[in-house]
This record gives structure tokens, sequence and C-alpha cells, in this order.
């Protein structure tokens, strides 16, 4: 009996977990992988025409994408690297006998408890100052207001691919 006990915990806690993933990932990614392989523009009302690999023949000699996939490759590169060789350094930093390890885990740990702070002041200066901005200026110069810029930089790939792994370093 508590062998069936067991089995019948485990599927209500697993088919609705199944029921969901599948629901939202194995679904839509299927449908992705069959859309890949017609032209078709969106409209239910449009033919939906078997192109087969003519679609991947022609993405890959798209410049654009070429472009935009060696930079997922480089962010990916650098961000693998990144979190590595920090955490490494960090991991050392705060393991070793060193004077400044108490230090070091004071830094490493303060952003988990002065984040929620922060998150408020910005917030705070989104609702109060971005959003009065917006009615009253175009979007190019509340974006240059506030120190925005798209400029092509070589540091935004280091920077973007800091930021997006920091969580995984701490």
């Amino acid at each position: 009996m508590n062998k069936r006990k067991d089995k019948l915990w485990f599927a209500i806690f697993t088919v609705p977990l199944l029921f969901i993933f599948t629901t939202v990932v194995i679904v839509p990614f299927v449908i992705g992988i069959v859309y890949s392989f017609v032209d078709w523009d969106g409209i239910p009302a449009n033919p939906k025409v078997f192109v087969g690999f003519d679609n991947y023949v022609q993405i890959f000699q798209d410049e654009r994408f070429l472009a935009s996939a060696w930079k997922t490759v480089l962010f990916t590169v650098m961000a693998l690297l990144s979190v590595n060789v920090l955490g490494l350094i960090f991991a050392l930093l705060v393991t070793t006998g060193l004077k400044a390890s108490n230090a070091a885990r004071t830094m490493l740990f303060m952003p988990n408890l002065i984040g929620g702070l922060i998150l408020g002041y910005i917030w705070q200066f989104i609702f109060t100052d971005i959003l009065s901005m917006i009615g009253e200026k175009p979007v190019s110069e509340v974006c240059s207001s506030i120190g925005c810029s798209t400029r092509n930089s070589p540091c935004i790939p280091w920077s973007s691919s800091l930021h997006g792994r920091w969580p995984d370093i701490r």
C-alpha cells in the first residue's frame, strides 16, 4: 500500500508539471520547427507554402543574421569565461586565510542585503521622474537625458555579459 500511495503522490505532482511543460515548451518548439519549413506571413487567411530548407539557406546567406549569430556566440563565450574566472577568483579570495577574506565576504554578500532597497529607489525614479517626462519629450530626448546611449561601443558586449552573469558569480 505504501508503494501505491507513493506512486499516487508522484503522479499528483508530476502530471500537472508535465502537462504545463508540454504545453508551454514542447508544443511551441515543434510548431516553430514546422513553421520554419513553410513560407507564411502569419496571417491565418493566407496560404502556407512548403519551401523545405530554403528558409535555412536564405537565413545563412543573410549578413545581418550571421553578424547577430556571431555576437551571440561571442556573448556566450565571454559570459562563460567571465563567470568561471571571476567565480574562481572570488572563491579563492573568500576561502583563503587572507586578512581581506572577511571584507571580501561582506562585499560579495552585501548586494543580497541591499538589492531590495536599490530596486525601490530605481522604481521610485522611474515612476516619479521618467514617467513624468514621457508625455513632455520625445523618446530620444528622454533617453539622452538619463544617460542612455545607443552608440556602437566595444565595451557593450563585456558589460552586458558581466552584468548578466553577476548573479551566477556570487
